[in-house]
């Protein structure tokens, strides 16, 4: 989120908001020729009280025919391609939010977005949405194991499932030529009954993992040349921004418009399976084999992107007890897993400094407290292979979006999955001579500190491994 972060406030209110009335405001584009006082705006023609008079009077006057010809071309689906600035009129301070190619159709809302996110990173993201059996919002997406599916879209503000409602809606079907009234050489603004039919787009876009507005629309003017729709600002009401020092704020979409280029929705194929996932298949089976019984040493190699930092640590995995000696300088402790009952393990602190050095306390609450053995081993089987391609001989690599973190997950030790704020974004597996896997590099960046940590994780010590017996004696 740009806005006001940048200025070094962060979200307050985690409600959706409903927006006040405010001014509105549109692009240098368009507002040349129109108010940016609505109470100047020239009255919206009525509609004709019947659907014969509607097209009567469309089939005589040229400029309902333009308008009439424009709509007709986007009502079935249309592609929105543009960006959006929120703007504080206290002050004046603008802020780019980033841009958006959307395409609207009956039964889907196919959207690529590109911003920068709170940390101000750049992300870009790509969805394809549709609407459930139940009225929810539901995403196309891909399984672990390279299946296609629709699952439910849960907010990433509020963690809610959402309901579909308008806001995956074709904004143009529901619009007629009457509800236009001409306000310059080419320019059309949207009577203020039919603004609600942008709102579901206003609501829609600004949803983030770091904020969800619910819009109201203020005032929403196009170009419309030769039949055609080319242009659209759609401006709308002020409203809080939420933060600690709380203060209102608009959103302004500026696009171009376009009919939609597909009429059904992008539909997301499963990976292709090559003769080269064969060989890594086979090596992340042997891999499986040997790790089977619990008993392993993970070496991990952390070295950051910049050369900076680089630390080695070990993560010892047996049956019972599950260990690492991963300790920055700051912490008194390292941290462990033992067995607490059936397959579930206890998290624990081991002190190596400080007053307790050589004591260890078990954790009881929290969200560390107890992990089932599964969460905590490496994992090379809940994933396909098909996901990875051959960068180069015996290196195989995938970067892909919908999977490449939660892979990451899987491969790396118990130590470095309890980190939050290490997303991985690419995974690099290297088998050496005779096949087997060598290395498992892991690139994560850290959302919290700026900056990319490259793991390179090596299994040892199969059927061998013991945890430290000071360790052990401590529990």
């Amino acid at each position: 989120m740009n806005m006001r972060i940048q200025k070094g406030f962060f979200l307050f209110l985690p409600l959706l908001l409903t927006g006040c009335t405010g001014q509105s405001t549109s692009s240098a584009a368009l507002s040349s020729t129109t108010s940016a006082d609505t109470s100047s705006t020239p009255s919206p023609s009525s509609p004709s009280s019947s659907s014969s008079a509607s097209s009567s009077q469309s089939s005589e006057d040229p400029v309902l025919q333009n308008i009439a010809s424009a709509l007709e071309a986007v009502s079935p689906s249309a592609t929105l391609t543009g960006d959006y600035l929120s703007m504080y009129p206290s002050d004046g301070s603008t802020y780019d939010e980033g841009s958006y190619e959307v395409s609207i159709g009956a039964d889907f809302y196919y959207v690529e977005r590109e911003y920068a996110d709170v940390y101000g990173n750049a992300t870009s993201e790509e969805h394809t949405f549709k609407v459930g059996e139940e009225g929810q919002i539901q995403e196309q997406t891909i399984s672990l194991l390279n299946v296609p599916s629709y699952v439910d879209y849960v907010n990433p503000f509020t963690d809610e499932t959402m309901k579909a409602g308008k806001l995956l809606s074709n904004p143009f079907a529901t619009l007629e030529a009457e509800d236009f009234t001409s306000v310059g050489s080419g320019l059309y603004e949207l009577s203020q009954e039919k603004l609600s039919a942008f709102a579901g787009f206003a609501t829609f876009e600004n949803i983030r993992s770091d904020r969800s507005y619910e819009c109201e629309i203020e005032s929403a003017v196009f170009e419309i040349l030769d039949g055609s729709f080319t242009t659209g600002v759609v401006t709308t009401k002020a409203q809080s921004d939420g933060m600690l020092i709380p203060d209102d704020f608009i959103f302004e979409f500026t696009f171009e418009i376009a009919p939609c280029e597909f009429t059904e929705a992008p539909v997301i194929s499963a990976y292709e399976h090559r003769e080269e996932h064969g060989k890594l298949k086979k090596a992340f089976d042997s891999l499986d084999a040997k790790i089977q019984e619990g008993n392993y040493t993970v070496v991990a190699d952390d070295e950051e992107t910049g050369g900076e930092f680089s630390m080695q640590y070990e993560t010892y995995y047996t049956k019972d007890v599950i260990y690492s000696t991963f300790r920055p300088l700051i912490y008194t402790y390292t941290e462990g897993y033992v067995l607490s009952e059936g397959s579930t393990f206890q998290h624990f602190y081991y002190y190596t400094a400080g007053e307790n050095a050589g004591t260890a306390k078990l954790s009881t609450t929290g969200s560390r407290a107890y992990k089932d053995r599964q969460w905590l081993d490496v994992d090379v089987s809940s994933f396909a292979v098909e996901f990875f391609h051959e960068d180069r001989e015996n290196v195989f690599v995938t970067s892909d979006p919908h999977v490449v973190a939660e892979i990451g997950a899987f491969l790396c030790p118990f130590i470095d999955k309890l980190d939050p704020y290490y997303i991985a974004n690419k995974v690099e597996i290297t088998l050496d001579s005779n096949g087997e896997i060598s290395t498992i590099a892991r690139t994560a960046y850290d959302w919290a500190a700026g900056y990319t940590d490259v793991f390179t994780y090596t299994i040892t010590d199969v059927g061998t491994t013991t945890i430290p017996e000071e360790v052990l004696a401590a529990l």
